[in-house]
């Protein structure tokens, strides 16, 4: 997901997409451009609904008119829909025309089509890039610095094609360069027990490799989940 433009100096978003990972991706572009994480936020609200109705509009509404609680003062709203009716869409023009400073609006759609003209013009456009996360062909080695710098699920979407070719020298190869990376990381001086253990699981998800009963998907998707985020 990309834009040609700074995202602070906008406020309502419109993303057409229909790939099931776009909350994900979403959630990598917030951490990157507003530095906003949404796990756990008091402040992120997402809706993900078939149809967007006036109920919703009005929870968006209550939503908005409330202080963030963060140091940042930042609030964000996600809807991932597939259709928005007329009257919830007349509601969102008021929310949209005078939101509330620091307040982001991301919509979701497979198509605009059904949109209104006047809302339409309140969204600034977002593409999602060709490869969003690089994609890699099994024996092909992955970006592990980007790795690391991943939440859980884009990680486990970027080591997708090594899990399924079940491709075991692929995946050792990677365990090998994300231990140099994460090395590279890290400070000896200043090593925490976190990245001590980050490191032996390394060695160890390495070892359970060799195992002829092993599952390669097992095994990259707990490194995935348990080594921490740089």
């Amino acid at each position: 997901m990309e834009s040609d433009f700074s995202i602070k100096k906008h406020h309502a978003f419109l993303h057409l997409t229909e790939d099931e990972n776009a909350l994900w991706i979403l959630a990598d572009f917030l951490k990157t451009n507003l530095d906003f994480d949404v796990n756990n936020n008091p402040d992120y609200f997402q809706k993900d609904t078939d149809t967007f109705g006036i109920d919703e509009s009005r929870e968006i509404k209550d939503r908005h008119l409330k202080r963030a609680l963060g140091e940042s003062g930042i609030s964000v709203f996600v809807v991932r829909t597939k259709f928005i009716t007329t009257e919830a869409q007349n509601a969102l023009l008021k929310i949209l025309e005078e939101p509330q400073p620091n307040s982001f609006f991301f919509f979701l759609l497979p198509s605009n089509e059904n949109l209104l003209p006047t809302l339409l013009s309140r969204f600034m456009s977002l593409k999602q890039k060709t490869t969003p996360i690089p994609e890699v062909k099994s024996g092909i080695s992955i970006d592990t610095d980007y790795f690391l710098s991943l939440s859980i699920p884009a990680r486990i979407r970027l080591i997708a094609p090594i899990i399924e070719d079940k491709d075991k020298s692929a995946a050792k190869k990677f365990l090998n360069h994300l231990e140099v990376a994460l090395r590279k990381k890290v400070k000896l001086k200043e090593i925490s027990d976190e990245q001590i253990s980050a490191f032996e699981i390394i060695s160890k998800s390495r070892n359970y490799l060799n195992n002829r009963s092993s599952s390669v998907k097992m095994i990259l998707e707990n490194v995935a989940m348990v080594i921490p985020q740089i």
